[in-house]
């Protein structure tokens, strides 16, 4: 049996910032399109929010070169 609908899972709203702990928050938001048999967008759907504390600085250093 064939569906009747496409998805496409993306996130939005990405960001990581400093607390005042010291540590990092990356955040985002997780949204699915949802696109019938003929390729048009039909719905646009939230999933759900994302919070991870991380375990490192997400930054990259710049080297001097």
């Amino acid at each position: 049996m064939e569906s009747k609908f496409n998805y496409e899972i993306y996130e939005k709203e990405h960001s990581m910032t400093q607390q005042s702990w010291g540590g990092y928050v990356r955040q985002n938001l997780i949204f699915r399109r949802v696109f019938n048999v003929e390729g048009e967008l039909v719905d646009d759907q939230y999933v759900t929010e994302n919070y991870a504390l991380m375990m490192y600085p997400p930054f990259l250093k710049q080297e001097n070169a």
